[in-house]
């Protein structure tokens, strides 16, 4: 199982064109996943919790 953190959340996002619907699934505010990207945000352990799911099941840990 890969680790959470920003470099593997990076990586997955940039091969994947479709943050907008990770961040609805989520739950997450519009852009939220880019500001991460950007570090004008943390990746919380709450958003952790909530993106984890909606990530595998793009395949994120496969």
């Amino acid at each position: 199982m890969a680790e959470l953190n920003k470099e593997t959340l990076t990586t997955f996002l940039n091969n994947l064109p479709t943050a907008r619907k990770i961040e609805r699934e989520a739950g997450l505010p519009r852009g939220y996943l880019d500001k991460i990207k950007r570090e004008a945000r943390p990746l919380s352990e709450e958003t952790k919790a909530k993106l984890l799911p909606v990530l595998n099941k793009f395949g994120f840990n496969k």
